[in-house]
């Protein structure tokens, strides 16, 4: 007999399922809730695509790593601000502005990140710096913005010249410097001194943009190193800033007349100092150019009409974030601009680097077909490191500390892709392995094996294939595909996400709930695949046995 209060509590329970069934359905007509299914790309493990291997692109970067970044176990793990921290014990805010045995810890680390990406194939470095440096110099008479005897102008000039010693230590290597920025970037001085000539941060005031452009100026005047600015627009805010330090960005670049503003702005000083001004297309939704990251007519309508040899355009490969089930990107196969393909090394919509996840066939179809179609593409942007919230995933800081097994797997490859897209992936998956664990013969065609599968392993387990490859639209927008997990580690719990999940794939829903269980039976073959070839191993056991432990852990 079922006692009265586990009646109560079914009756309850099934209360308020009926309530969020009803609420989820209320939610799919108030959203405009519609789907269809994706045309997704076929992903394979080798390439024969009719024309002949790519020239090698010209610009090939990398992030900054884990350089700058410190091991701080107290506040890993549940940190979701999106700012990196990077050398937050290196700059410091009040004279001397630099800790010299900190700058030259991060110093060295630098010297052995980029000995490591020159060693790849990669030739250019992405540092997030900008207005650390800039004086505004060239605003009036100079002191407009900071005066003669301003703290902000002792910081930057000591920051200039420790910026200066990182960037010929990166050109030692090999690398080429782009500083890289949000926009629109304040400090509390430039602010007052915006609302004081215009009234507010006027995006759309072309004199604004002249600011920056003076900004530019300094920059590159002052660092004969730096090759290019890049610029991003979609994200921005508290979310971004470094609690205690005054520079800082605002997502105040919403409509087509302030973007158009801000690249002439900093093209003019490109162009005058023949430099390169990379313009991210991560627009995220706000404003009237909020689907130009995905959208061709939106991208074209803003860009058309900007035509500069300074200026390339980066877009990442996927229509929508660094998630799979998604169609490439259907913006890279056109516009008259020099294009740039971004990548996510660390996917950090999928586990952070923590569990097996080689992505590289990925990278390898979205090159090709990019290329196909795009002759103007002349670099990739691949990201070793960055991407989300750092401190809510692992303590994984690529490469200097943590597991970075898979990151370092998905760097190299999708280095050797870039230099020839059409290359025999198991061919390079296989040297890395030889590299990093042995040449065994045995060892390396099981280790490829195991890569090769680990990421339709992962799809099963991390994203509901029945719903994922539906391009769900509400309010015009397109969540996610990984829908269920609504960000990173942080499980959904709203009635109406689930009720849309369930009336997406309620007629298979047997063959999604299995989907779960199969991921678990692949996840234990993958890792009995690990235990079978571990004696077979000559080098780097203590990685190795990491890389099994990660599988337990998946």
């Amino acid at each position: 007999m079922i006692r009265k209060t586990t009646l109560s509590t079914i009756i309850l329970l099934m209360a308020g399922l009926t309530t969020g069934y009803f609420a989820g359905r209320g939610a799919i007509g108030f959203l405009s809730i519609t789907y269809q299914e994706k045309d997704l790309p076929v992903v394979g493990r080798t390439g024969t695509g009719t024309r002949a291997a790519a020239q090698k692109l010209a610009i090939r970067m990398v992030d900054l790593g884990g350089v700058g970044v410190v091991p701080d176990s107290l506040n890993w793990g549940s940190n979701y601000s999106h700012n990196q921290h990077y050398f937050e014990d290196v700059f410091i805010e009040n004279p001397p502005f630099v800790d010299s045995v900190a700058f030259h810890r991060e110093r060295d680390k630098l010297d052995r990140y980029a000995e490591k990406m020159a060693g790849y194939g990669y030739n250019a470095m992405a540092i997030p710096w900008f207005l650390e440096v800039v004086n505004f110099d060239l605003e009036g008479d100079g002191s407009q913005v900071y005066g003669a005897s301003s703290l902000y102008r002792s910081r930057h000039d000591t920051l200039t010249r420790r910026f200066g010693e990182l960037m010929e230590h990166a050109a030692g290597q090999g690398l080429h410097t782009y500083l890289w920025t949000d926009m629109v970037a304040l400090t509390r001085p430039l602010e007052a001194y915006f609302v004081e000539r215009f009234g507010s941060v006027d995006t759309e005031n072309r004199a604004l943009w002249q600011t920056y452009e003076k900004a530019a100026e300094e920059v590159f005047s002052k660092f004969p190193l730096v090759d290019g600015i890049i610029l991003r627009i979609g994200e921005a805010g508290s979310v971004y800033n470094k609690p205690g330090w005054d520079y800082k960005s605002e997502l105040y670049v919403r409509s087509d007349q302030a973007l158009r503003l801000m690249l002439e702005a900093f093209l003019a000083a490109a162009e005058k100092y023949d430099r390169t001004i990379i313009f991210r297309t991560w627009s995220v939704g706000v404003g009237e150019i909020g689907d130009m990251h995905t959208n061709p007519r939106t991208y074209a309508r803003v860009l058309d009409g900007i035509q500069s040899g300074h200026l390339v355009v980066s877009t990442k490969y996927s229509s929508g974030d660094f998630y799979s089930w998604l169609a490439f990107n259907p913006t890279l196969y056109g516009g008259g601009q020099k294009r740039m393909v971004e990548f996510q090394a660390k996917r950090e919509y999928e586990g952070f680097g923590s569990i097996p996840n080689y992505v590289a066939p990925l990278h390898q179809a979205a090159l090709q077909s990019i290329l196909e179609k795009n002759p103007l593409v002349e670099g990739v942007w691949v990201w070793t490191q960055y991407g989300g919230p750092l401190r809510a995933g692992p303590m994984i800081i690529y490469p200097f500390h943590g597991f970075n097994v898979i990151n370092d797997l998905n760097v190299f490859a999708t280095s050797r892709l870039v230099m020839d897209p059409y290359a025999v992936l198991d061919s390079i998956t296989a040297q890395w392995i030889g590299v990093r664990f042995g040449t065994d013969t045995l060892l390396v065609s099981t280790l490829t094996n195991f890569f090769n599968e680990s990421h339709d392993v992962l799809l099963k387990g991390l994203y509901i294939s029945d719903f994922a490859k539906y391009d769900v639209r509400a309010l015009g927008l397109e969540p996610p595909p990984m829908l269920w997990i609504f960000e990173w580690d942080i499980l959904g719990a709203s009635s109406a996400v689930f009720s849309n999940i369930y009336f997406i794939t309620k007629e298979h829903f047997q063959e999604v709930t299995g989907e779960g269980f199969q991921a678990v039976k692949g996840a234990a073959a993958l890792r009995d695949l690990l235990l079978e070839v571990r004696d077979r191993v000559t080098m780097n056991q203590e990685d190795y046995d990491l890389l099994v432990s990660s599988v337990g852990y998946e």
